[in-house]
């Protein structure tokens, strides 16, 4: 996934970026925000919900999307804490991500009230995510 900011203040480089790890298996979170819109993407929430929400928060910024770059737990395991917490911001990922995503959520009881798209390499790479331009690739990750 490539992301780029599109408005004027972000591509100037001043746009909000912080990776951290996550999780026992410590994988990358990511939070990307345009300082201008205060809008913001969450890559991967794996874990460590506070750790995400308290992110957000220092920086002012509003959670307008989720998105998943593949199912592991290890990728998807704070998103039934970071969701509600959040307003419920539509997650994006593939068709097998978003599946085991609902799993979880489901078991959550947060499903119903849950917005999903799903991202189709082969028809269409390129989304308008908030302020940002995103680029998905496949992935071949077992699950």
């Amino acid at each position: 996934m490539a992301l780029t900011p599109t408005s004027a203040d972000a591509m100037g480089g001043s746009m909000i970026f912080e990776s951290f790890p996550v999780g026992p298996l410590q994988c990358n979170c990511s939070i990307i925000g345009d300082p201008v819109s205060k809008k913001a993407l969450v890559v991967d929430p794996g874990g460590d919900a506070q750790k995400i929400l308290d992110t957000l928060s220092k920086h002012d910024l509003k959670l307008v999307e989720i998105i998943h770059t593949h199912a592991h737990l290890d990728h998807i395991g704070a998103l039934k804490h970071v969701l509600p917490a959040l307003g419920m911001p539509p997650i994006y990922g593939t068709r097998l991500t978003l599946g085991l995503v609902k799993k979880s959520l489901t078991e959550a009881g947060l499903l119903p009230h849950a917005t999903f798209i799903e991202v189709d390499t082969a028809i269409e790479a390129k989304h308008k995510i908030g302020q940002f331009q995103v680029e998905f690739f496949p992935v071949n990750h077992s699950v």
